[in-house]
């Protein structure tokens, strides 16, 4: 469940007290500056994806390592991992309150989101098309997918770059948000590539969908007048039912 990455995020803690005792190294003659931190006037809201279960708990997890009061908002599809890491922070000592499930306030005072373009998108407008009712400008903190891209020299074992490729690629089921989206090689290579592609991809097991949403999902974009082959169809069956 991706415990270990997540004790890796709470350790963001160091970071955060170095941050502390950087302040002014000089002050004038009977005087003296200092920068003292202090919470948001509100609280921070986490939404956090179904697929990184160690996002899941640094999004909250951080916020209220810097003294914010944190509204965690977990995917539909990953309650039970969110809510065994609340149970594991109660335990551990945080505060009853500092990091709850709630609606929307009018003291919300920052979005800390992982997940898709789409969904980040709709929560700017939200924000934008309600800041009226908000004590203040609530700051906005997002990621989302990524388009990176691969090289192939001339030089590469074509096998193995493709294996890797399509690891990259297809790892979680398309299901992160960095998968490789573009590929730069020469013409020379490109028809070794292709061939070795297809002899790696000869069955729809490999490649299932994670929830029968995501299986609606696709076969509605696919379309409804399209024949499927008799394996996802029946994949689909087992999957939905």
């Amino acid at each position: 469940m991706e415990f270990s990455q997540l004790s890796d995020f709470f350790r963001f803690v160091k970071y955060v007290e170095e941050l502390y005792t950087q302040q002014p190294p000089q002050n004038a003659a009977g005087s003296w500056n200092r920068v003292e931190y202090r919470a948001l006037e509100g609280f921070v809201l986490a939404v956090s994806p179904f697929n990184f279960t160690a996002i899941s708990g640094n999004l909250p997890g951080v916020a209220a390592i810097v003294g914010n009061t944190v509204a965690w908002k977990p995917s539909p599809a990953a309650t039970y991992s969110n809510y065994s890491i609340y149970q594991i922070l109660a335990e551990a000592g945080v505060p009853p309150g500092v990091i709850q499930f709630a609606i929307s306030y009018p003291n919300f005072a920052a979005l800390h989101f992982t997940g898709s373009t789409f969904i980040f998108k709709k929560l700017c407008k939200d924000i934008a098309a309600n800041l009226d009712k908000y004590k203040g400008y609530p700051r906005i903190v997002g990621e989302t997918g990524g388009k990176n891209f691969r090289v192939i020299h001339k030089s590469a074992e074509i096998r193995n770059a493709v294996l890797q490729t399509i690891r990259v690629s297809e790892r979680y089921c398309n299901y992160i948000p960095t998968i490789s989206q573009h590929q730069i090689q020469l013409g020379c290579i490109w028809r070794r590539t292709i061939l070795g592609w297809r002899r790696s991809r000869t069955s729809h097991i490999d490649y299932p969908l994670i929830r029968s949403f995501a299986v609606v999902k696709c076969l509605s974009t696919i379309g409804s007048g399209t024949r499927f082959s008799p394996g996802l169809t029946e994949s689909h069956k087992k999957f939905s039912g």
